[in-house]
């Protein structure tokens, strides 16, 4: 196996690290010098894409204080005719047919799991 070098620089991942670190995140770090040069470039590239304070802050407003989002706006189911289904019989063999069709080619772009 070819090895690549890295895609991140020394102080890149020292930066990452110390944003991860300021987070309370630190941890996903702790088997990073196992990886070889090829894994550690690709988590280094997947953490560095992930707004980890954000990610915190979501965490904190829906399960640290879930409170403050039940005040918020209330879920409702959505009006008669303003959706589809299969379950129900009154989507065409057509509709259903392309909604497949559709998911398919979703699933294929690995755009849902």
């Amino acid at each position: 196996m070819v090895r690549s070098t890295p895609t991140f620089t020394a102080e890149r991942l020292a930066a990452l690290q110390k944003s991860y670190n300021e987070a309370g995140q630190g941890h996903v770090f702790k088997f990073f010098g196992d990886l070889d040069d090829e894994e550690a470039a690709v988590l280094f590239e997947q953490l560095d894409g992930v707004q980890v304070e954000r990610c915190n802050e979501f965490f904190d407003r829906t399960v640290r204080n879930p409170a403050a989002v039940e005040g918020g706006d209330k879920i409702a189911p959505l009006e008669s005719g303003s959706f589809a289904s299969t379950l129900d019989g009154s989507s065409s063999p057509d509709d259903i047919s392309a909604w497949n069709d559709e998911g398919m080619r979703l699933i294929r772009a690995n755009k849902v799991a």
